[in-house]
């Protein structure tokens, strides 16, 4: 059902604990999807979330990242210039 969430896709929760903020997709399993900000929830410590809890921001062709080679600060980096791209 929600099969247009893949890995490296930018995504917003909609629900829980971290409402309203941005994560990129490390992983998906099933119904849920792993992920990471760079700050509280790192490459080594995911948060396991429900795909119907999430809100798709960006697809992972469009921000072209390699998930194999990122580091937490350029996950954090890159989520920051996100967010102020789309404030303008």
């Amino acid at each position: 059902m929600y099969n247009y969430f893949s890995v490296g896709a930018v995504v917003s929760s909609t629900a829980g604990r971290e409402k309203g903020e941005i994560f990129l997709i490390l992983n998906e399993v099933g119904e849920y999807a792993y992920l990471i900000n760079g700050k509280s929830r790192t490459i080594e410590n995911p948060k396991k979330k429900n795909k119907k809890h999430l809100h798709l921001l960006c697809k992972s062709e469009v921000a072209g990242l390699d998930i194999n080679s990122l580091s937490n600060a350029q996950v954090k980096n890159f989520l920051n210039n996100y967010c102020k791209s789309r404030l303008k």
